[in-house]
This record gives C-alpha cells, structure tokens and sequence, in this order.
C-alpha cells in the first residue's frame, strides 16, 4: 500500500468537487482535513468551491475500539495476502499519537466555530457500535443542522434514504 502526499490528496479532492460542481446537496468526506492548517484551508477552497462548510463530524470512539477495528482489519487482510503496513501494532499506536497531537487540535477549531458535532451517547461511546446505528446517527446529525431550514422543502436524508421526500409524505396524509 502506498501513502500518498497530502498535495496529492487535497489537489484530487478539490478537483472531484469542482468537476461535480453544482450537482451535488453537498458532500460528506471522510478523514479530511486532519490537521488544524487543513481545516483553514479546506475552508477557504470551500468558499471558492461551494458556498459553506456547515458541519464537521466525530464519530467518537475508543481507543480499544480502534485497535480491535484495526487488528480484525489485519487478520482478514493477512488471510487474503493483504497485508498493510500501517496495520503493524507500533505503527497504530504512532497512528493515534497523532490524532491527538494533529486532529484534536483541528477538532476544537471546528468546535469554536459551532460547527463540530459528536456522534455518542451518554450511556456509552456511540463510535463502538454497530455501522447501521452509526449511520442514523450521522445523518440525522447532518439532517439536523444542515438540512433544517430546507426541510419544508422536502430535503433531507432521511427521507431521500428511502427514496421518498418530506414533502411527498406531507400530501400523502
């Protein structure tokens, strides 16, 4: 597996939103930006690209939880000759080092612009639960801040999840 440059990752991104252009509600990106330079510029690229950038996204999660993710992701890579060096036990470690070191930082940025929203609960860590209850989550998240003043509208994913529209439901009542 080859790492690519950060140059290399902003430029493809940036170029696949301007080539969709218009098209699009709106994009949801994941695992970018990472750092705190990351997120500035994102946003001023975002002001070029599209109109705004409403809302960052954590989805909180142990570092056990992590791991495990990481290890079980390994042994299945290991069984099909898949094997990724930044699966190595010291390199996961090294991993969540900078997360907290480069990410968190990023993170309050987002945080202090009332932007950040945090997908957990108080009973327990939602970042560990199952991927179908992660997705509700994040889009009633997105639903919730982004799709707010156009749900009279119709929009929003959770209708669109199933094909429907908000609006399409109103008249069926």
């Amino acid at each position: 597996m080859e790492i690519y440059s950060y140059k290399i990752c902003r430029d493809l991104l940036y170029s696949s939103i301007h080539d969709v252009g218009g098209r699009s509600w709106g994009y949801v990106i994941e695992g970018y930006p990472r750092t705190q330079a990351q997120a500035v510029d994102f946003e001023n690229q975002a002001s070029l690209l599209f109109e705004r950038l409403d809302l960052a996204l954590l989805i909180d999660c142990t570092e056990q939880f992590c791991c495990d993710s990481i290890k079980k992701r390994a042994e299945v890579a290991k069984e099909n000759n898949d094997v990724r060096p930044d699966d190595d036990a010291e390199v996961v470690k090294i991993r969540l080092a900078m997360f907290k070191q480069n990410t968190l930082p990023m993170l309050k940025y987002f945080d202090d612009k009332g932007k950040l929203r945090v997908v957990r609960n108080k009973k327990s860590v939602d970042g560990d639960m199952d991927i179908d209850k992660i997705f509700v989550e994040v889009t009633s998240a997105i639903d919730n801040t982004i799709f707010i003043e156009d749900q009279e509208s119709g929009k929003s994913l959770t209708s669109s999840k199933d094909g429907s529209t908000d609006e399409k439901d109103r008249k069926d009542l």
